[in-house]
């Protein structure tokens, strides 16, 4: 197994091997090395493995939530006798991809103890990727919930807005789901239950 690893092993990669990213390093390294331990098909099997949770984890870290306050555009889907957002809103852009692995991350950027009574969260820039993401959106409403505070969410997909009505039923803890076809971002969320056949 080393000559056919010495002899597939491309030589010209230990020159570039300080200009790419640290993980990447050790999965050239990890993967020639289990190469002529073990075997290459565990090899492959293992700088996978070390590739994809470096991806989840650099991604994890890369949810962005920034933050503005007195919105007025939204006031419509307050219910009646609110008025207008005017000074005691305020409106958090997420950007980034929302998921089993960056879930905590969104969910410790949000305050409702400190918020106005009523917040937007547009996820314009953002992406929620799987069940997990969107119960993170529905824990943050709950918090603003239970402090009898006012959430509007805008820019979901159409299936994931779906999935969170479905998610929560009459009982959301969301005042609503602004939908907007022309705007609103389009893309699946991977369910993490199978779909029931017909």
């Amino acid at each position: 197994m080393f000559v056919v690893s010495y002899s597939t092993f491309s030589w010209s990669s230990l020159r570039v091997i300080k200009k790419i990213p640290v993980t990447d390093a050790v999965v050239v390294v990890l993967t020639s090395v289990i190469t002529v331990w073990k075997d290459l098909a565990v090899a492959v099997v293992a700088g996978t493995i070390l590739s994809a949770l470096s991806f989840a984890w650099q991604q994890s870290q890369r949810v962005a939530v920034t933050s503005y306050t007195s919105d007025t555009r939204y006031a419509e889907a307050l219910p009646r006798g609110d008025g207008e957002l005017g000074a005691d809103s305020k409106t958090y852009h997420i950007n980034g991809y929302i998921f089993f692995g960056s879930s905590s991350n969104f969910q410790r950027a949000f305050d409702p103890t400190n918020d106005p009574r009523h917040v937007v969260m547009d996820f314009m820039e953002a992406r929620v990727l799987d069940y997990t993401g969107m119960q993170a959106i529905n824990q943050v409403c709950s918090r603003y919930g239970s402090q009898d505070k006012t959430v509007i969410i805008k820019h979901l997909s159409a299936e994931c807005a779906s999935m969170l009505r479905a998610l929560n039923g009459k009982n959301a803890p969301y005042q609503a789901v602004v939908e907007d076809p022309s705007t609103d971002p389009k893309y699946d969320v991977a369910a993490s239950r199978p779909t029931p056949k017909k």
